[in-house]
């Protein structure tokens, strides 16, 4: 199938194609630390594709390329987090699809769309953290939008820097005391914007990726099931029930967390002493990926993997299945 040959947009020259893809790149790139590595990868070689074919004037790929690519990101991410809906999966698949929407990008009308994607991504961040850092850094992105937008709607020569940011800048000025109304009238609440199901179970189970000193004592008070488990023979002492879950080690002053990047163990090759006890771990479904295992695991169970830190780990979160 060869692409539909479809008029350009007038104003879809290099310049202004490169502000939306410095726009969008500074919207996701929050994102991307908290995503599967195989989304940045997906979204950088789609935007550097973009910006070749607008500066090469090239062919853009044709329906068939675009439909291939669109199923293989939704397959990726559902095989990624084992559903397309929730937080982190439906969040994913939007970044993906808007890297997509900008390969097909030929009309006015796609970069206004493009460009409201941008301002949606923008809100999606604030999904997962509402800092005073983060709130500034998205200001700044919407201020970038925005010169996009100004650029784009240029007629006559394309617009300089100061064109397009003194006007964008002016717009966000006029709607300072509409956000400083809403940040003092909005009710504002410790935890996401949405308490969506896994944040929920999140906090029922005491599973989280990090840990407050404040938390701790909600730990202790909660009774409910983590995992059940059932032994091949006696049971061991109570001295040797470690149970090893999820590994904290990075710490900010406040709170601990799990470090972004861990390798993976190849081969359970390390020095293995005491006696082996075998057993079966029944695990309640808690949206994450971590397993519990009793110290340092002789074996795996399928579809999992070991981290150099000695945390167990499926490779689909764990959910009711």
């Amino acid at each position: 199938m060869s692409a539909v040959a479809i008029p350009a947009s007038p104003h879809l020259d290099f310049r202004n194609l490169m502000w939306l893809l410095a726009a969008m790149a500074s919207v996701v790139a929050p994102h991307l630390t908290r995503m599967p590595y195989w989304v940045g990868v997906f979204f950088g070689v789609v935007v550097a594709w973009r910006a070749w074919i607008s500066w090469a004037a090239v062919h853009f790929p044709p329906r068939l390329v675009i439909l291939a690519l669109t199923i293989a990101a939704t397959f990726g991410t559902y095989f990624t987090y084992g559903r397309l809906f929730g937080r982190e999966a439906a969040v994913t698949l939007l970044v993906v699809m808007s890297a997509l929407k900008l390969l097909e990008m030929r009309t006015q009308r796609e970069v206004v769309l493009a460009i409201y994607l941008g301002f949606f991504l923008v809100m999606t961040n604030f999904l997962f953290s509402q800092s005073i850092p983060l709130g500034l850094y998205m200001l700044a992105c919407v201020w970038i939008f925005v010169a996009t937008m100004v650029g784009f709607n240029r007629i006559g020569r394309p617009a300089s820097l100061p064109e397009r940011l003194r006007p964008a800048g002016a717009l966000l000025v006029q709607a300072l005391p509409l956000m400083v109304a809403f940040f003092i009238l909005f009710p504002r609440t410790q935890a996401p914007l949405w308490a969506l199901p896994q944040d929920a179970r999140a906090g029922a189970t005491g599973l989280s990726e990090t840990m407050a000193p404040g938390n701790i004592s909600n730990l202790i008070r909660s009774d409910a099931i983590a995992f059940r488990v059932q032994f091949d023979g006696d049971r061991p002492p109570y001295s040797t029930l470690y149970w090893r879950g999820p590994v904290l080690v990075d710490f900010d002053g406040v709170t601990w967390s799990m470090p972004q990047v861990v390798p993976m163990l190849s081969r359970l090759d390390y020095m293995r002493q005491g006696n082996l006890t075998s057993y079966a771990v029944t695990l309640e479904p808690h949206g994450k990926v971590w397993l519990f295992g009793l110290d340092v695991p002789a074996t795996l169970p399928p579809n999992a993997y070991v981290l150099t830190d000695l945390e167990l780990r499926d490779r689909r979160p764990v959910a009711e299945r």
